[in-house]
């Protein structure tokens, strides 16, 4: 159980690297267990759950409520994604009131039910899996710019595990062409 920790510390005791830029504080409460004969027998036997939450968090590197009102329908069909991903992520910050989450783990794959963070201009949800033993994600993120009159969107990440913010930027930019694919369309 940790209380009241460093969120940017927390998560970058548990990976071994700064994975994220952020403030504010987090509580962790879990029960995970497991054994094994080496590190990689250990990480593919950790089972167990628990939840995380938070307050005054502000995450550091990118603007959701701006990135939100780039990936809206409106968008000039000239603009560059690259060009759009680099506004959006250059100095923004996005804060969050509250962080609500919960999770189970089993055979070392970390199971992400909830992880809700919701502040004054945005609400991200997110939902899928950290997968230890092979040292990747696959997460959901639905995000929902507030006072915005933009739909809400979904932004699908999958890749290793030790560079999250360029799988990221990865995710977004997929879901962007996707998008402007699917206008097309319609």
């Amino acid at each position: 159980q940790f209380d009241n920790v460093d969120l940017e510390q927390m998560a970058g005791s548990f990976i071994g690297t700064k994975v994220i830029q952020a403030q504010g504080k987090a509580n962790l409460k879990a029960q995970i267990t497991g054994s094994g004969v080496s590190q990689a027998a250990l990480i593919s036997n950790l089972n167990g759950q628990g939840t995380l939450t938070g307050q005054n968090i502000i995450m550091e590197g990118f603007d959701l409520a701006r990135f939100a009102r780039a990936m809206n329908v409106d968008n000039k069909p000239g603009d560059s994604v690259m060009g759009l991903w680099k506004t959006t992520t250059k100095g923004g910050t996005t804060a969050f009131d509250t962080m609500d989450g919960a999770f189970n783990m089993t055979d070392g794959i970390l199971n992400i039910a909830k992880l809700d963070m919701d502040g004054p201009t945005a609400l991200m949800k997110t939902t899928g899996n950290v997968n230890l033993p092979q040292w990747t994600l696959a997460t959901k993120h639905t995000i929902t710019a507030k006072g915005e009159d933009i739909p809400p969107f979904t932004i699908e990440v999958s890749g290793p595990l030790d560079n999250p913010g360029e799988t990221f930027a990865q995710g977004a930019i997929q879901n962007y062409l996707q998008q402007k694919l699917t206008r097309k369309l319609d």
